[in-house]
C-alpha cells in the first residue's frame, strides 16, 4: 500500500505516512472498545471474524487500478482490516493462553509475542519479494527493462504486483479461518455463562 500511495497516488512519504492513521486509530478503537465482544461472544468467534474482515479488506486491494483513489478504495479496506486485526489481537491471548497452567503462563505469553514478532518480521519481506517478483516478471513478459519501459507499462505493472502481494496477504487470514474453525475449540461453559450472568455482578 505505500508503494500505492506514492507510485499511483503520487503521495509524498509525509501524506503516505498519515495516510496509514486510520489503519492505526481502528486498531486502537477495537481493541479498546471491544472488550466487552470477548465474554459476551466468546473469544474463538471474535478471532474467525477479524480473520474474515482482514480477508475481505485485502481482498478488496486486489480491485486497486489506475482510476483508484483515496477515498473510495484505500480508506475503506484501511478500516476493514483494521478492524479485523483488532478483532484478532483482542482476542489472541484468550486463545494462546486458555488451558496454560499458571505456573506456564509466562513461557506461553512469551511464545505468542515471540510468533507475533516472527510475523511481523516475515510478513512484510514475504509480500515485498511477491510484490517485486510480480513486477518484474510483467515488465519482462513485455520485453521491456524497466529504465525503457513506457509509464503506461510501468503503472500496469505495479497495479499487478498489488494484486499478486494482496492476494497472498488476503490468503494468509483465509487460513486463519480455516485454522481456528477446525482446532480451537469452544469451552461449553462460555454460552451458559453469557447466558446467566452471576446475579451479584
Amino acid at each position: 500500500m505505500t508503494y500505492f500511495l506514492q507510485v499511483n497516488l503520487h503521495c509524498t512519504p509525509l501524506q503516505a505516512g498519515c495516510a496509514f492513521l486510520p489503519f492505526s486509530v481502528g486498531i486502537i478503537a477495537t481493541t479498546t472498545l471491544g472488550g466487552p465482544l470477548v465474554t459476551r461472544l466468546g473469544p474463538k468467534t471474535l478471532m474467525a471474524a477479524g480473520s474474515t474482515l482482514a480477508t475481505a479488506g485485502l481482498f478488496w486491494r486486489t480491485r486497486l487500478d489506475t482510476a483508484s483513489g483515496y477515498a473510495g478504495e484505500v480508506l475503506p479496506t484501511q478500516i476493514l482490516v483494521s478492524v479485523g486485526v483488532g478483532l484478532f489481537f483482542l482476542a489472541g491471548p484468550n486463545v494462546a493462553l486458555s488451558g496454560v497452567d499458571p505456573h506456564d503462563a509466562g513461557v506461553a505469553s512469551a511464545a505468542l509475542s515471540t510468533s507475533q514478532q516472527i510475523g511481523a518480521a516475515l510478513g512484510p519481506a514475504l509480500l515485498n519479494t511477491l510484490y517485486v517478483s510480480a513486477v518484474t516478471g510483467y515488465r519482462t513478459s513485455r520485453s521491456e527493462s524497466p529504465g525503457q519501459a513506457p509509464q503506461s507499462v510501468q503503472l500496469e505493472a505495479h497495479l499487478h504486483g498489488y494484486r499478486i502481494a494482496f492476494i497472498v496477504a488476503g490468503a494468509l487470514p483465509a487460513a486463519a479461518v480455516v485454522a481456528l474453525l477446525a482446532l480451537v475449540k469452544t469451552p461449553k461453559s462460555t454460552a451458559s455463562d453469557a447466558a446467566a450472568p452471576d446475579p451479584g455482578h
